[in-house]
């Protein structure tokens, strides 16, 4: 049994300082470079969801806080990368079991059913962006 207690020197600890520095020094610097890239034009308001999440407001009109657009971001980079590796095994897993449509793959044809792999193949590209632009912006580490 693991009680998550906040000791330093724990990997709870370490685990908590990691997350609070992504929120306060990555992703905080990303938002505010993107608030102003679209007040100056320079991005577009439908670019991607952190674009979306800066613009849309509530049904009251109130806009998101930036420490809580940190979050869902986080949350969505978590979430998304263990989907989009869970779909690409099982993709791995489908092409294995089925000789023809592995053929038709690896010879870049079309093979009908399976949109599966194009649309993961574009989700993770586009996933991808935000991550390249992150690692270009403050260097992977």
């Amino acid at each position: 049994m693991s009680i998550p207690v906040d000791l330093p020197g724990t990997l709870f600890h370490r685990s908590i300082k990691a997350s609070e520095y992504i929120r306060k020094e990555v992703l905080m610097r990303i938002i505010k470079q993107r608030k102003i890239a679209l007040a100056e034009g320079k991005a577009s308001p439908m670019q991607d969801i952190l674009s979306h999440m800066l613009l849309t407001a509530d049904e009251d009109g109130k806009f998101m806080k930036e420490s809580d657009i940190a979050d869902k971001i986080l949350g969505l980079l978590i979430g998304g990368h263990d989907t989009a590796s869970s779909a690409c095994a099982f993709i791995v897993k489908y092409l294995a079991e089925l000789p023809h449509m592995y053929q038709g793959v690896y010879k870049g044809m079309y093979v009908p059913n399976l949109t599966l792999l194009n649309l993961t193949i574009s989700e993770r590209v586009r996933g991808s962006r935000f991550m390249l632009e992150m690692e270009e912006q403050h260097g992977a580490k």
